[in-house]
């Protein structure tokens, strides 16, 4: 039989409690403090794919530009270059390969993560080759996406 420990004596201090575990499901923000007005431009003909992701962006503090024309982006990076780019891979005129080899040819060269509707080991070697810093097929998850941009502005 044990018997229970005796009582503390009135002097003793209080222990105190551990702080409680965070919740697994949300877990601490680091997306704020990384990318504290980071500049994203995201460029695909089809802005109704897109906008969900910009929203996002948006929400958490990101300076968002969408546009359209790949043309018109990449003389607007040339111009004002942003800290990232999210690319189409597939437009017309000028597709996102092509405009990738023109972001990273200037002198500020943004980070590039490439958007595809096809997920072959081609597309990610031609996204590779033309310099883009990461690659990720349709259809994904906005949060996914933001992480991919958090991860990499973290790590330039």
């Amino acid at each position: 039989m044990t018997t229970p420990d005796p009582p503390p004596p009135p002097d003793a201090p209080t222990p105190t409690r551990p702080p409680a575990p965070r919740s697994p499901t949300r877990p601490p923000s680091v997306i704020p403090s990384i990318v504290a007005r980071a500049r994203v431009l995201l460029i695909d003909d089809n802005p109704a794919s897109i906008e969900p992701l910009e929203a996002r962006l948006r929400a958490i503090g990101y300076q968002t530009t969408l546009v359209q024309d790949p043309v018109t982006a990449v003389d607007a990076a040339r111009a004002d270059p942003p800290d990232l780019v999210v690319l189409d891979a597939v437009m017309p005129e000028l597709n996102g390969y092509q405009a990738c080899r023109e972001l990273k040819s200037l002198e500020a060269a943004p980070l590039v993560l490439m958007l595809s509707d096809r997920d072959e080991a081609a597309d990610r070697f031609w996204a590779e080759q033309c310099g883009a810093d990461a690659f990720m097929a349709r259809p994904f998850d906005p949060a996914a996406v933001v992480l991919r941009i958090a991860a990499l502005l973290g790590a330039s």
